[in-house]
């Protein structure tokens, strides 16, 4: 499988900012690899167009989009949720802290399709592994699947 992050790293007030090593998708990142996935991430430190990111996100053609969100994040996750909905007809998945506190705050996006509450390595893992077998996803420890 091929699942691409998106990681929204804003910062709106320094235009010279140039982002953080982000652990939590590295680690995720890590764990689809050690186990044959290949992953992508699409890094914003810059508000960018729709239109552009939409080219992104095809050029990569992922079969998953996982979105990262802290709860400042949030709206803007929601707003990038769309656009790569509408560039990529695929699940959209997103963790962090904001979806791990409130994810049913999450799952009312019309466009994002599944949250992982917690610690996601094991249930990124297992999500994906179900996907490429088309397996039933919804006893997926730590995800939650809009139905």
């Amino acid at each position: 499988m091929r699942v691409t992050f998106i990681y929204l790293d804003l910062a709106v007030d320094d235009p010279a900012y140039s982002g953080y090593f982000y652990h939590g998708i590295a680690y995720l990142s890590a764990v689809l690899k050690k186990a044959g996935h290949q992953t992508s991430l699409i890094q914003l430190t810059k508000e960018i167009p729709a239109v552009e990111f939409q080219e992104r996100i095809k050029t990569l053609r992922p079969d998953l989009v996982g979105f990262s969100s802290t709860s400042h994040m949030f709206s803007r996750v929601k707003k990038y949720a769309a656009a790569a909905k509408k560039a990529v007809n695929v699940p959209i998945i997103c963790g962090g802290i904001h979806p791990t506190i409130c994810p049913e705050e999450v799952l009312e996006d019309k466009n994002i399709d599944m949250v992982c509450r917690g610690e996601g390595e094991m249930a990124l893992l297992d999500l994906c592994q179900k996907m490429e077998k088309s397996e039933s996803i919804e006893n997926i420890e730590s995800i939650w699947v809009k139905k």
